[in-house]
């Protein structure tokens, strides 16, 4: 049922992505086309790729759900979860967004100014606010929530879209605009359902539920509805296990954020590596021909350049994304789940070992 709801939107997308991509030339030409399909794809996924996959990643790996857990422990693991998902946001506000957009400037793509990739760039990280929502609910496993909200963002997106083409004759601003309009179909989607579903993971110990506030970053785990339990007189265990369950972000979905960080790294290079020498290409062009005399076919051969890399791009994506990435994203979860799983088992084992030994007694 979660592949079939995720390969429905991914169906409804390129349905509606294909009417728009007609429209868009046949109102405006190829040079429209080719700017959305260039640098301002190249900006977008920059920002959101880079800033979200691995914190997603990390994320998936935080069971709230595993059984046998008391509501404290999953308190305590959304806490965890809730601060890594802010740190992938402030990433992308504080590094990878700025980064992407003095990098993109710099090939002073004609026809784009550098307002528009402010603007684009500013919908882009509204988006990334619904990330704490977001990783909650795939945390439950609730992707016909995932696809219900982006088949909505798909359909706003494209009407504003063509609002803004077909009556408003509005330049590349649109893009920003809509990207705006589907970001917060996001927001509004993703914290509306958690406020009305009421999850598991997001109850007091006593069963009483959390405001969306506990969704928010802390620096305070009692803040967010978990109790400290008093100390026996092991107390150098008990240190260290208040130690890491108090920490902000727990080590572990630390250091696989990061692995997963610097991987994808090398996946955004071989899969945006296109967009970055047809941009560097389009430079080249763009300078040469401002030296030669004007008359000559250059911007034409530029916008057909773009264009064509645009309709191709979709083809080439179109089984994949069809058929292969809905498989992926359900297998990526159950497989995170089962990683996840384990690792509880194997701690809980642990602790039962632990527990087991004889306190030494102290001599006098």
């Amino acid at each position: 049922k979660a592949i079939m709801s995720l390969l429905g939107v991914q169906i409804l997308a390129k349905i509606v992505n294909f009417g728009l991509n007609v429209a868009i030339v046949k109102q405006t030409g190829r040079k429209m086309y080719g700017i959305g399909a260039v640098p301002l794809a190249l900006l977008l996924s920059t920002v959101q790729f880079l800033s979200r996959e691995g914190v997603r990643g990390a994320c998936r790996r935080i069971d709230l759900n595993a059984l046998g857990i008391t509501q404290q422990t999953r308190r305590k693991r959304l806490f965890h979860m809730v601060n890594l998902s802010w740190v992938g946001v402030a990433a992308a506000v504080f590094a990878v967004g700025p980064v992407a957009l003095f990098g993109i400037s710099q090939f002073q793509y004609q026809g784009v100014s550098n307002s528009v990739y402010f603007a684009l760039m500013a919908s882009a990280l509204v988006e990334l606010l619904a990330e704490p929502a977001f990783n909650v609910i795939i945390a439950h496993e609730l992707l016909q929530v995932k696809a219900c909200v982006e088949g909505i963002g798909i359909i706003v997106k494209a009407l504003i879209l063509l609002f803004g083409i077909l009556y408003l004759n509005m330049g590349p601003i649109i893009y920003a605009l809509a990207q705006l309009g589907f970001s917060l179909t996001h927001l509004v989607g993703y914290y509306g359902y958690v406020a009305y579903a009421q999850l598991p993971a997001l109850k007091k110990p006593d069963g009483t539920p959390l405001s969306l506030g506990s969704l928010m970053p802390s620096v305070d785990i009692q803040r967010n509805g978990v109790l400290m339990c008093p100390k026996s007189k092991n107390r150098k265990k008990e240190d260290e296990e208040e130690e890491k369950q108090t920490a902000l972000i727990d080590n572990e979905s630390k250091g696989v954020a990061l692995a997963l960080s610097a991987q994808n790294v090398v996946k955004w290079v071989l899969t945006e590596g296109d967009k970055i020498i047809l941009m560097s290409a389009k430079a080249k062009t763009q300078l040469s021909s401002s030296t030669a005399a004007s008359g000559g076919n250059g911007g034409s051969a530029n916008e057909d350049m773009d264009a064509v890399y645009g309709v191709v791009f979709n083809l080439g994506s179109l089984l994949g994304r069809l058929v292969f990435e809905p498989v992926e994203t359900h297998s990526r979860v159950q497989f995170d789940k089962l990683s996840s799983a384990r690792l509880s088992l194997q701690q809980e084992e642990e602790g039962e070992e632990e527990s087991s030994d004889p306190i030494p007694e102290s001599r006098s």
